[in-house]
């Protein structure tokens, strides 16, 4: 049997090794990491793991604590704000390879919209600890991995602005 290296030091084995075959095969099918090379795949495998949820189930709820983010694989998810009438409002669908949680992962605040899953759906769960542990062990990929999280919340905050000029005028 092969082994695979992890950022860890150790070889993986048995059930480990393909857990960690299954999280680097899940990778390379989500289009975010696109950019990434098969050995930064295989760094990136040991420091997240994958979920499963069955259709409306709550992923996150706005306000909760967060502690980590994901990337989708599968799926579609409803994302809401508590509006100022108390009823929640749609701000937008996410689907496979968009990123949920990110902003809570970059600035440590609660979370400040609902999750909520619209179908069948499957992640890639990155915490905020194994983040960290990634930002220390491997410094680049870690940047790399960061430099387009900051692309997409920068052409997601264009859209938000073009949106309330719109509204203003």
């Amino acid at each position: 049997m092969s082994t695979t290296p992890t950022p860890h030091d150790r070889v993986l084995t048995g059930p480990a090794l393909v857990e960690h075959e299954t999280r680097v095969s899940v990778l390379r099918g989500c289009e975010f990491f696109d950019d990434l090379t098969s050995a930064e795949l295989n760094i990136l495998a040991g420091f997240v793991e994958l979920r499963a949820f069955r259709a409306g189930e709550r992923v996150f709820l706005e306000g909760d604590s967060a502690t980590w983010m994901a990337f989708v694989v599968e799926g579609k998810f409803s994302i809401t704000k508590q509006g100022t009438s108390q009823q929640p409002i749609s701000v937008t669908r996410e689907f496979k390879s968009r990123i949920l949680g990110e902003m809570a992962l970059l600035d440590g605040e609660n979370r400040s919209a609902t999750c909520t899953t619209a179908s069948i759906a499957k992640l890639i769960v990155m915490s905020s600890a194994e983040f960290d542990r990634m930002s220390h062990a491997v410094p680049g990929l870690a940047l790399k991995i960061l430099r387009d999280i900051a692309k997409l919340v920068s052409r997601r905050l264009r859209v938000a602005s073009g949106m309330i000029v719109e509204a203003a005028s």
